[in-house]
């Protein structure tokens, strides 16, 4: 059996002429609603099905190159972990921007703990490319100075950054332990 999320992109479509701000609280009504039916199947002693969209199951993208890298493609909002074998080690989603950086293959040239961006705090930031002003990396969800986050776990998948590739706390944690400097990032467009 199957789980099917198709709803979700009718919801959104319906709802995309209204702010972003509607259709971000769309997305959470959708998501709160679908992990209150997996809470429920879960109560139930059901097994819960796997869907496309869990990680897993991503193939990572053919035009991406080979040996051990991190792809992040733009459009979908995704970045893989790849090993020297081409075996995904991990994959999740991300909010950068679709217009930067620009498609291509960089390299990681610096790691900083936490990063920051005016009063922001950038946890695990790993730095692969420059932009107009300064660098640009992978961090975690920037922190205000009272600690909490300025998006939810829940807005990753949209591009919503001002300029660098934000991700889970866990996942920022997990890029900066596995990428060296030098390791390959490659950026699809």
């Amino acid at each position: 059996m199957h789980a099917s999320l198709t709803f979700t992109d009718e919801v959104v479509r319906k709802h995309l002429r209204r702010s972003h701000n509607r259709v971000t609280k769309v997305k959470k009504e959708v998501k709160t609603h679908l992990g209150v039916i997996v809470l429920a199947v879960l109560v139930a002693g059901c097994a819960v099905p796997q869907v496309a969209s869990d990680p897993v199951h991503w193939g990572v993208p053919a035009d991406s190159g080979t040996g051990r890298r991190i792809v992040y493609r733009k459009p979908t909002q995704q970045v893989w972990l790849v090993d020297a074998s081409g075996a995904v080690i991990d994959a999740f989603l991300v909010s950068g921007r679709l217009n930067n950086p620009n498609p291509g293959t960089y390299q990681v040239f610096r790691k900083i703990n936490p990063g920051s961006s005016g009063s922001l705090r950038l946890p695990y930031f790993v730095g692969f490319a420059y932009g107009a002003t300064t660098d640009i990396g992978f961090h975690g969800i920037p922190l205000y100075p009272n600690g909490e986050q300025i998006q939810s776990i829940f807005e990753l998948g949209q591009p919503l950054s001002h300029g660098c590739v934000r991700v889970a706390q866990d996942k920022a944690l997990e890029i900066w332990n596995w990428a060296d400097f030098g390791t390959t990032v490659v950026v699809i467009g």
